[in-house]
């Protein structure tokens, strides 16, 4: 019985017994020309006595339907979709339309596998509702270029099932499973330790493993290793004397090696995207920071980018497809600018030898030989050097730009002139060179700075749709040109492709607060909570909503969390940086991201000042008058009041006159009294003034 069967396996063997079931399904409808096109883990149900069922035909269609009846029912889940399947949901073009066949149901079948070993997706983008068509493409672009493995994330998992994986989920589906049937073949033929059919193997070791499974007795009576032996001796004297059998081992001995090498490629690039994340946020905590440097070392580390100059001639980069090399050269050349213009003090670079780097700080420089102790001044050099002496790409206007500056600090003005001019020579092609193209302009003092640089990053989007900070710059941008319903879109994209990074949920919660959508705000907080714990600016922005919606407790709940963690020295991962505690500017801008921290803080710091004040606003609202008027007395001291800036004093001062209005008239009206004519809160405090002399008469 198929319960019965599932109480005998391991996790790893239950999964696949489901999906070769499953498989056996999907054949039967296929045999019938009936696509699925949606299958998830949503659409799959175990019955009561353990039969895998598909369920949710409802997106189906009969290929003998018309093309208009196709495209009219092309839909689906776009987080199990296949390349081909995104791009036809995107463009809707019939000739994109007619490749969404038997193979790419396979395809999603695939991913169901994957996501039931591992528990994760296997790729970052996971859009299901509602998907944005710039989105759907980035995530075709990122399924054509990758082939995902289970064995990064478990590498417990065996080669024979890594490789039917990676069979499922080929980009190009003329490489992949063309029957369910062939699939459901394979999978039972790994449950029985039979050789795959129809998926290569990738391990010699494996298939003897599997053989001595398959033969038990042989173990226990001594025999094994003769017979092992023998088995393998006639094996390759039978492919030695067969041409073609010695060429298809050679290829499946490739194979594996190009496995591994695709396993290391693939460490690299989630690698790169954890380190541009980490050193492009960037707080005052210096934790933070070295976190960020010590991931760019690391990724680089995979391939010994730092220590070995002729790291692109070793065998793992060699293995790699022209195009995957060409992708990771491009990471590498991003992961050493941003460590030489963000800055390099771990203890790995101070034990680089100097014989590592080329000669020189510039190919034009002829006296600036390598010390043979090298200093922090010259670290960003060696740095840029070995980012600019990256084979198969074209150069960098972004690394001339590194090298002129580092030139300036150095005072050879002259040669960052002429370092300059050859920066000016090389105009943007990829999408990093747009963006910092546009954040150049954003440092600049041009009166149409937000304006040019949407342009270049709009034309960076152009190259890649997936440049995080590109989508998240725009938004910034557009917060500072008024529009906060074209920022709350750019960092809704943020959020679509990287799900799990706290930062898109904060700018976007910032953004809709803006919009006066305080509920939807405060879910957004909390999301960004759920992913960082310390990012507790999102914890005092969610209370300062919460107040808004008039939800004392849980805003008060907030703010003494807040206050527990600065009186007690932690330190405060918050993310104002034009601002301060007022919450009146985005938190999050570009490279660099300047994000203040507000670290230690003592019983008088302007940021515990504030938040007694808004404790005292809670208090008020919950009716607990005694303690909002001792909270208020603190954050009104007169000493207090001076370590705050005259705008926040001025606020502080309005929000302690509403709050107690209603119980001490002459108090509030003081309070109000003291905001100048000049301050911006003034119409507030005239506001309360009158209300004051409404309820009088």
């Amino acid at each position: 019985a198929p319960l019965a069967k599932l109480r005998d396996f391991n996790f790893p063997q239950a999964c696949v017994w489901i999906v070769a079931r499953l498989a056996d399904g999907l054949q039967h409808a296929h045999d019938r020309r009936v696509l699925h096109r949606d299958i998830k883990p949503g659409n799959i149900l175990l019955s009561a006595d353990g039969t895998p069922m598909l369920l949710d035909f409802n997106l189906s269609h009969d290929e003998n339907q018309s093309h208009a009846q196709v495209e009219a029912t092309l839909g689906g889940t776009v987080a199990y979709m296949a390349p081909e399947h995104l791009r036809a949901l995107s463009r809707r073009t019939s000739e994109l339309v007619a490749l969404v066949d038997e193979r790419s149901d396979l395809y999603g079948l695939g991913m169901v596998l994957f996501e039931m070993i591992t528990g994760h997706n296997p790729f970052e983008q996971l859009v299901s509702h509602a998907p944005i068509p710039i989105l759907v493409e980035a995530m075709a672009t990122e399924r054509s270029r990758s082939i995902p493995s289970l064995r990064l994330l478990r590498d417990d998992v065996s080669w024979g099932l890594e490789s039917i994986v990676r069979k499922c989920l080929q980009p190009d589906a003329a490489t992949r499973y063309q029957r369910a049937s062939e699939l459901a073949e394979d999978l039972d033929r790994w449950l029985e330790d039979r050789p795959l059919r129809h998926a290569p193997e990738l391990s010699r070791v494996e298939q003897i493993q599997k053989w001595t499974r398959r033969h038990p007795q042989l173990a226990t009576s001594g025999l094994i290793i003769t017979a092992a032996s023998l088995l393998l001796s006639l094996g390759w004297l039978i492919l030695l004397g067969t041409q073609a059998r010695l060429t298809a081992a050679q290829a499946r001995v490739l194979e594996t090696e190009g496995a591994e090498a695709r396993e290391l490629a693939q460490r690299f690039e989630r690698g790169t995207l954890k380190a541009l994340c980490l050193v492009n946020t960037h707080s005052d905590l210096r934790e933070h920071a070295d976190e960020g440097r010590q991931v760019c070392e690391e990724t680089l580390a995979l391939f010994d980018i730092l220590h070995d100059p002729q790291w692109q001639d070793r065998s793992a980069w060699q293995r790699l497809t022209a195009a995957e090399q060409r992708k990771l050269a491009e990471d590498a050349r991003e992961l050493l600018l941003l460590l030489a213009t963000q800055g390099s003090g771990t203890s790995e670079f101070r034990n680089w030898p100097s014989s590592s780097f080329p000669r020189q700080l510039d190919a034009t420089s002829a006296n600036s030989e390598i010390p043979k102790c090298l200093t922090p001044a010259l670290l960003p050099a060696l740095l840029l050097d070995r980012a600019e002496a990256i084979r198969d790409l074209p150069p960098s206007a972004a690394v001339f730009r590194a090298k002129a500056a580092l030139l300036r600090q150095l005072g050879d003005i002259a040669q960052a002139d002429a370092t300059d001019r050859k920066a000016d020579e090389i105009p943007p092609t990829s999408a990093r060179d747009f963006y910092l193209s546009a954040t150049a302009h954003l440092r600049s003092d041009e009166t149409n700075r937000h304006e040019r640089a949407i342009d270049d990053l709009r034309r960076a989007l152009q190259l890649d749709p997936r440049h995080y900070w590109s989508w998240m710059q725009k938004g910034l941008c557009h917060l500072e040109q008024g529009e906060p319903q074209l920022a709350l879109a750019d960092f809704g994209v943020c959020i679509g492709l990287w799900p799990e990074f706290a930062w898109g949920y904060f700018n976007r919660a910032f953004t809709l607060n803006q919009l006066g959508q305080q509920a939807a705000a405060v879910a957004d907080y909390s999301a960004a909570l759920d992913r960082d714990p310390l990012l507790l600016a999102a914890l005092r922005n969610r209370g300062m909503a919460q107040l808004e919606l008039g939800q004392h407790a849980a805003a008060l709940a907030d703010f003494d969390r807040l206050l527990e963690v600065q009186v007690s020295g932690s330190a405060l991962a918050a993310g104002v940086s034009r601002g301060g505690i007022d919450s009146e500017s985005p938190v999050a801008s570009a490279i660099p991201l300047k994000v203040s921290a507000l670290e230690r803080s003592s019983p008088g710091s302007p940021d515990v000042v504030v938040l007694h004040a808004l404790r005292g606003q809670s208090l008020a609202g919950l009716n607990r008058h005694d303690e909002a008027d001792a909270a208020f007395a603190v954050a009104l001291h007169a000493d207090q009041l001076a370590t705050l800036p005259a705008s926040q004093q001025h606020q502080l001062l309005c929000s302690y006159g509403f709050a107690i209005s209603a119980r001490r008239p002459q108090e509030a009206d003081k309070a109000f009294t003291r905001v100048p004519s000049d301050d911006p809160k003034y119409p507030e405090a005239l506001y309360g003034r009158g209300l004051l002399a409404a309820n009088a008469n």
